[in-house]
């Protein structure tokens, strides 16, 4: 994961973060904290999973407009897109350097990476991430919190 991150320009640097982690409540932990941030006048990230019925649904961007019930949150789909050729242009490299297929990126780390790259590239100003399945090794640890829950 660092290797891929380190590859993209450290996305995940540079945007203050809450990480979120634990056995029960991390997804709505989250979409409550950024809910609370973008009513407080912030373009905020959220990054949660699973997801249901597409993988879009894990990349959230609430405007501070999102507290009003009548918008709801959004993706820029044109930048969903291009920012996922740009991770998998690292699995390319990683797969022309010789990298075996069992020490490519997992879905969630490629997944995670893209969450980064895409908060980066709308600006947001906060970024909600949940835990994947927690534990040391999980691909969102490298994430430099400001807040820890």
């Amino acid at each position: 994961m660092a290797q891929i991150l380190t590859r993209l320009g450290e996305p995940h640097r540079g945007i203050p973060t809450v990480h979120i982690a634990g056995s029960k409540g991390k997804g709505s932990t989250a979409a409550y904290t950024a809910a609370l941030l973008a009513a407080s006048g912030y373009t905020t990230g959220l990054y949660t999973s699973p997801h249901i019925n597409d993988y879009r649904e894990r990349f959230t961007m609430l405007r501070p407009s999102a507290s009003d019930p009548g918008n709801a949150p959004e993706r820029d789909e044109a930048i969903l897109t291009d920012q996922s050729r740009r991770v998998w242009s690292v699995v390319q490299e990683f797969s022309a350097e010789g990298v075996p297929d069992d020490q490519l990126p997992t879905t969630f780390e490629l997944l995670t990476a893209l969450a980064f790259c895409f908060f980066q590239a709308i600006r947001c100003e906060w970024i909600v991430l949940e835990t994947g399945l927690g534990g040391r090794l999980d691909a969102t640890n490298l994430c430099v919190p400001a807040v820890t829950l």
